[in-house]
């Protein structure tokens, strides 16, 4: 049995404002050498605005200057997957969606929303 690990949260926005089809919101650095260990990845998000469409990618960097769109993969939700206000199984805008990120020690998420409408994005990580 392996060694245990705990799953760490990390808030990354509490009612970001995103404007109406506006420019990227990039979060500060999150640190995956300390705690991401196990390379699991959960996002837990909060998408308010009537008619909106939020998309959201990562970037990633090995030297903590340089952040990048990998080409194995970069994309958290974007054109038909983007986030509504009634996204998730309650269709109330909340859910916990799963992706993998190509292994880095530092990673940025990115998010804007598409459409005429603006929005506000909470988003909570959980790392393991």
């Amino acid at each position: 049995m392996g060694a245990h690990r705990e799953v760490t949260p990390i808030r990354i926005w509490t009612s970001q404002v995103l404007n109406a089809a506006g420019t990227t919101v990039t979060s500060t650095a999150i640190d995956l050498g300390t705690f991401a260990q196990s390379g699991y990845f959960t996002m837990q998000y909060y998408m308010q605005g009537a008619g909106a469409s939020v998309c959201m990618t990562y970037k990633l960097s090995n030297d903590g200057t340089n952040y990048v769109d990998s080409t194995e993969g970069y994309k958290i939700v974007t054109g038909t997957t983007a986030l509504h206000d009634d996204s998730g199984n309650a269709r109330d805008g909340r859910d916990i969606i799963r992706f993998t990120p190509t292994i880095a020690p530092l990673m940025k998420l990115c998010a804007w929303e598409t459409q005429s409408a603006g929005a506000t994005l909470t988003v909570v990580l959980a790392l393991q």
